[in-house]
Parts: structure tokens; C-alpha cells; sequence
């Protein structure tokens, strides 16, 4: 009897971590990666490990089956507004009976960037001052993640890449 649980317990163990092994096996691509508010999301699903074009996959999107049937491993949905949070659930029944799940949040965020230009206008001129040849400009950048009309993270705590010509300039990258 103590050998028969035993292998229960052991057979259980196996199925789990064949389970396990199934969802890290599932890579999650989203075109675009970083969506702006209102982009549609391509969401597509790809595993070496599993067929998918054989399970049946189910695509919840606010506790609700929008889509489900045998080999669904693309899915589109329209990301909300700057700083909305939505939650894209794909569930999976492999031709095994083993049931996998991943979950996609998508979190819209966009960023402004501001220029001047380092240059003489005349006094009361009415328009911006523009971009000589052989000038100096500068940017800012303005990012616009928010939730509940607030911003998430103050403006110094994001961390900023700056690149010219494909180049990263470090002397301006960085906090803030």
C-alpha cells in the first residue's frame, strides 16, 4: 500500500513539472512590444515543446472568452488608454489534457520630446527659434505613464537612453 502512494505521489509530481516545463516552452511575442493608447496588439504564441496548432486555446480578456478553438495562437486586442492596465489571458489545453496558462498585461505609455534650439531670434519675434546648421539643440523628454490622471513614478526616477546616429551617449543617459 505504502508503494502504491508512493508512485501516485511521484506520477502527480510528473505531470506538474511537465506542466511546468509546457508554459516556460511558450513564448509570448507582442508586435507592436511597447504599444501606444488605442494601438491594436498582435499577440502571437509559439512552442518548440508542444503543438499548438493541435490545442485548443482559449483567449480571456476581463474574466471573458473572446476567442477560443484548435490552434488559435494569434489573438488581437486594442490597448486601452495612457497608463490603463489590460490583462490578456491565454489558455491552453495541450492534446494531453494538460491545461497551461499565460498571462499578457498591456499598460499603454507614451513620451513627449521637447526641442529648442540653442540660436538668436530677434527681439518680439513671434515664432520659435530654428535649428542652424552646425547648431546646438536640446531635448527633453516628457514621459506620459499615468494612472488615475497622476503620474506613476516621478519624472527623475525613469531611466533615459539617448542615441545619436545609433550610438548611445552616455554622458546623457541615465536617471532622469
Amino acid at each position: 500500500l505504502s508503494i502504491f502512494s508512493f508512485a501516485s505521489f511521484a506520477n502527480a509530481q510528473t505531470s506538474q513539472s511537465i506542466v511546468d516545463n509546457i508554459q516556460n516552452n511558450i513564448q509570448v511575442t507582442l508586435n507592436p512590444q511597447y504599444p501606444k493608447a488605442g494601438d491594436t496588439v498582435a499577440i502571437h504564441l509559439q512552442s518548440y515543446s508542444t503543438p499548438l496548432d493541435q490545442a485548443t486555446i482559449s483567449w480571456i480578456v476581463g474574466g471573458k472568452v473572446i476567442k477560443k478553438g484548435f490552434g488559435m495562437a494569434d489573438f488581437s486586442v486594442v490597448a486601452g488608454s495612457i497608463g490603463s492596465k489590460s490583462t490578456v489571458t491565454a489558455q491552453i489545453v495541450t492534446t494531453d489534457g494538460s491545461t497551461v496558462t499565460k498571462t499578457i498585461t498591456i499598460q499603454p505609455a507614451d513620451i513627449d520630446l521637447l526641442w529648442q534650439a540653442m540660436s538668436y531670434v530677434p527681439s518680439f519675434y513671434a515664432g520659435k527659434t530654428l535649428y542652424p546648421d552646425q547648431g546646438l539643440i536640446t531635448f527633453t523628454a516628457v514621459p506620459n505613464v499615468s494612472a488615475n490622471g497622476s503620474i506613476t513614478k516621478s519624472i527623475g526616477s525613469y531611466i533615459y537612453t539617448w542615441k545619436k546616429d545609433g550610438d548611445v551617449l552616455g554622458d546623457f543617459s541615465g536617471y532622469g
